[in-house]
């Protein structure tokens, strides 16, 4: 066995030689130290909830809106009520089943009357228009209708 004592290191166990860099940062960081007494029980961080149903409602709103502004008009069909279509800065389309389709140029809008057995009437309050119609059987001559500042178009 040997008669040698083990070094003792000051860092680890506290007991030998200190060394003069070690004992200067023990100072620097004393005040930082824990003191002894039991540490407070944890706290449950705050709840987020009115932050999270903000932004669940901000996306529903979202996604509703989405919906909304991408869902097509249903198309005009015989008996269907007055409505106006008004193009922006896009052209819009306003289809007839398989009759007809009117496309509104931007900047137009255009007035539905009525669709009855032997008409259908529109009337152009501004702008311009472009319309296709099927030819004979599927559409009898004369029955669209386009009232303007000028007089009536047909589709003779």
């Amino acid at each position: 066995m040997s008669t040698h004592e083990p070094e003792r290191d000051y860092l680890w166990d506290r007991e030998g030689e200190p060394d003069p860099l070690v004992q200067r940062l023990e100072g620097l960081l004393r005040d930082f130290g824990h003191d002894g007494r039991a540490l407070p029980p944890l706290r449950r961080p705050r709840r987020r909830w009115p932050l999270w149903t903000a932004a669940a409602v901000a996306a529903a709103a979202g996604i509703v809106f989405t919906v909304l502004a991408t869902t097509p008009e249903p198309q005009l069909q015989p008996g269907a009520a007055p409505r106006t279509f008004a193009a922006g800065k896009e052209p819009v389309v306003v289809p007839l089943g398989e009759l007809a389709a009117i496309t509104l140029r931007p900047g137009g809008e255009l007035r539905f009357e009525h669709w009855r057995d032997d008409q259908a009437l529109f009337r152009l309050e501004r702008g311009a228009l472009t319309a296709r119609v099927a030819p004979p059987p599927a559409v009898a001559p004369d029955f669209f209708c386009i009232d303007t500042a000028l007089g009536r178009v047909t589709d003779k």
